[in-house]
């Protein structure tokens, strides 16, 4: 698997939308790791998966190292040869440098990510999984609307807590918006139809 392809699930092969998550998660000062333990659910077999990070931050050392070593070296090199450089010159190269390392290390972030399947007693946030939920909930809002002021029978049912997460959950949601774990008590007909192909 070449580095910068994008990452697949271990499980069924498909590719994940890691940059969506990229946009969605919260991220540290740089924008490039995320924070926190953050996972991913495949779209097409439903598998819980881990983000590690590990390789994204050896990249960014190893960049900045790389970069450090060029500003090292040109000093040397005026100091030893005698060169005589504009600060000018070399203030924009050194800007240029980090201009450019910056956009490369955002932009091939995501495919630098690693993942494997989570472990059964891991706890993980699932950032898209909640973006998908507060979709799905103004999208359902859209519709649900009717216009005659009264409230829908979905408003009048009570919010429900996940047993798995202890997340609370609109009524609406068969599923849990955090953890994705179906709804206690629902029928065996309503399970089936939350399982994914």
């Amino acid at each position: 698997m070449p580095i910068l392809d994008e990452p697949q699930c271990p499980q069924c092969s498909s590719t994940l939308p890691l940059r969506q998550l990229w946009r969605v998660a919260p991220t540290g000062r740089d924008g490039l790791v995320l924070t926190g333990k953050v996972g991913i659910v495949c779209p097409r077999c439903g598998a819980k998966l881990r983000i590690l990070q590990t390789r994204i931050r050896i990249w960014i050392l190893a960049v900045y190292a790389v970069f450090g070593g060029c500003i090292y070296y040109i000093g040397w090199m005026t100091r030893e040869a005698h060169l005589i450089l504009d600060e000018n010159v070399l203030f924009v190269g050194a800007l240029a440098g980090v201009g450019v390392a910056q956009f490369l290390l955002w932009r091939y972030t995501p495919q630098l990510a690693q993942l494997r399947l989570l472990g059964n007693d891991e706890r993980v946030q699932f950032p898209l999984a909640r973006t998908q939920a507060e979709e799905a909930n103004a999208v359902s809002g859209e519709f649900e609307d009717t216009g005659d002021g009264e409230e829908s029978p979905e408003d009048s049912k009570p919010e429900w807590t996940c047993p798995h997460c202890r997340e609370e959950n609109p009524a609406s949601f068969e599923i849990c918006w955090n953890c994705e774990e179906a709804r206690p008590g629902l029928s065996a007909a309503s399970n089936q139809r939350l399982e994914r192909p």
